[in-house]
Order: structure tokens, then C-alpha cells, then sequence
């Protein structure tokens, strides 16, 4: 998905996601006001699992939630728009 710009650098008012893309190398993540979600996209040499973390409460990431059978549908939801927008 590509935005223009142009209206905020005018100052103008619009919608916009609360979000932000990260891609490095075969991970791929999206942040949000509240939730950082990781999502490696193959094999790798590094021991780095799928991570997610919730960082109102946990600053500096050292709880990682990826595993938690309550935070299912946040991943799910956060890695299907990151993998939408990608692929699309």
C-alpha cells in the first residue's frame, strides 16, 4: 500500500493507519501505538522467533507474548495485515 503524503506535509487533516512497516532481511514487522509483532518469512542461521510484544506495558521487549494462546488473535491480525500489505 502506497500513501501520498502530500495533504499532511499541507498541514491538511486526513485518516491515517497508526502504523508502521519494518522489513529486514526475511523478518517483517508492524508497530503500533501499542503492539510490536515480528514474523520471520524463512529459515535463518539465528535462533529469532516469531515475536510479540505489547509495549504500553512492556517497554523494552523483554516479555515476548508470541506464544500466549490469549494474544492468538492480535498476531493473527496484526501478521495478516502486515503479510496483505506486502504481498499486495
Amino acid at each position: 500500500m502506497t500513501r501520498n503524503l502530500r495533504p499532511l506535509l499541507e498541514g491538511r487533516t486526513v485518516p491515517w493507519e497508526d502504523a508502521i512497516f519494518m522489513e529486514q532481511e526475511i523478518i517483517l514487522a508492524i508497530r503500533t501505538h501499542r503492539w510490536l509483532v515480528m514474523k520471520r518469512l524463512g529459515p535463518s542461521p539465528y535462533d529469532f522467533p516469531d515475536a510479540l510484544y505489547d509495549v504500553e506495558a512492556d517497554s523494552e521487549k523483554r516479555n515476548n507474548l508470541a506464544g500466549d494462546p490469549a494474544r492468538a488473535e492480535v498476531i493473527a491480525c496484526l501478521a495478516a495485515f502486515t503479510c496483505g500489505t506486502v504481498a499486495g
